[in-house]
Order: structure tokens, then sequence, then C-alpha cells
């Protein structure tokens, strides 16, 4: 028996590609242009609606994408430090 989250995934799968949406991979190729034009004020939509439609639905791209943007706007800030 396919428990709810396995099942979750498999749907989201189906519906990635029944609508002409693009997977994981294909979103992720995009994160770090998005993640900087999004610091920068852009609304991701408006740029590449199918990688953001994608983060919205996919929890581990979600994931990815938001550490990605938390480390940019660390380093926006001033706010990484390097160890020596």
């Amino acid at each position: 028996m396919i428990n709810e989250r396995m099942r979750r995934l498999l749907d989201c799968l189906a519906d990635v590609h029944r609508d002409g949406g693009i997977d994981c991979g294909a979103a992720a190729r995009h994160f770090t242009s998005l993640s900087e034009a999004a610091l920068n004020g852009a609304d991701i939509h408006d740029i590449l609606p199918e990688a953001a439609a994608h983060v919205a639905h996919c929890p581990d791209c979600q994931e990815e994408y938001e550490a990605l943007l938390a480390v940019l706007r660390a380093e926006q800030s001033g706010e990484t430090h390097i160890q020596p």
C-alpha cells in the first residue's frame, strides 16, 4: 500500500507532465537566476511561471529554493562571515 506522502509525490509528478509543467531538475536549473531576480524585487511568476509553479507545489524544490534565497539574502546584507 502506498503511503500518503508517496501518493502526493506521484500525483505531483503526474500533474507536471499532464499540465505541461516542468520537473524538479528543470526547475532547479533556474533557482539561481530566479532567486537573484527575487532579491531585486522581481516576481518570479512573471519571469518563469512554470518554475515558480513547480516550486510552489513541490516541497523539496521549495525547501532548496528558499535555502538558496536565504543564503543570498545573508550575503547581500553582509551577514555571512568566513571563518579563517
